[in-house]
């Protein structure tokens, strides 16, 4: 098996990832960027498995505070995929959030708003309104409204989102917590007191419900 046999690449990439986990950083650029080189040899710059290594580098690079070349891989990897694909496919819907998520990381919100509308757009159309998805993309977008100010757009978006993950994972599913916690977080910054109390003691109560349930 020669250096850049194709089954290698894989091998590297998969490793990367490992180091990732480990952080490992700078063993785990290498394996990235080796396996990209053999991936864009093999296969050409602009294929599916390149889609794969950006999309992994970008991580890596974004874990290490690396915004700006994170971006770049990202904004390369909706490329890319958008001519193999097609603008609307779930393939770049998922690496718009990721750069959407990359933007809210720097507390860039005026960048991360579009790109997760488009991304939660796509979503929407592939996998239909109600799918959990969807609400994720959906809570990303609220909290980028609500840093953005748009108060009122972050409320009808966290309780989309809340109705989402109520209706597929139940009313007492820790991700169902989590939106309370947030929404709850938003409307006390607004003065929203009275309105904020049910909401923590339904999430405290479902944290505490979660938790004993997994010490059994």
């Amino acid at each position: 098996m020669g250096p850049d046999y194709s089954e290698l690449a894989s091998i590297l990439s998969n490793l990367g990832g490992l180091l990732t986990d480990q952080k490992k950083f700078d063993e785990a650029e290498s394996l990235y960027l080796r396996s990209l080189s053999i991936r864009e040899k093999k296969q050409g710059p602009e294929n599916q498995e390149v889609v794969i290594v950006l999309g992994n580098l970008a991580v890596l690079y974004a874990k290490q505070g690396k915004y700006a070349e994170a971006e770049q891989l990202y904004l390369r990897s909706i490329s890319i995929a958008e001519k193999l694909v097609g603008p609307e496919h779930e393939e770049v819907a998922r690496n718009l959030n990721s750069l959407g998520t990359l933007y809210n990381r720097q507390g860039e919100y005026a960048k991360a708003e579009p790109v997760y509308r488009r991304s939660t757009d796509i979503f929407e159309k592939i996998l239909g309104p109600d799918h959990l998805r969807v609400a994720t993309n959906l809570f990303n977008l609220a909290f980028t409204c609500q840093n953005l100010g748009n108060y009122a757009e972050a409320e009808s978006l966290y309780r989309r989102c809340l109705a989402i993950r109520e209706k597929v994972l139940g009313t007492d599913h820790p991700d169902v917590a989590e939106v309370l916690e947030e929404f709850g977080a938003m409307l006390r910054d607004l003065n929203r007191g009275a309105e904020v109390i049910p909401m923590e003691e339904r999430a405290e109560k479902i944290r505490t419900l979660y938790e004993e349930t997994q010490k059994r």
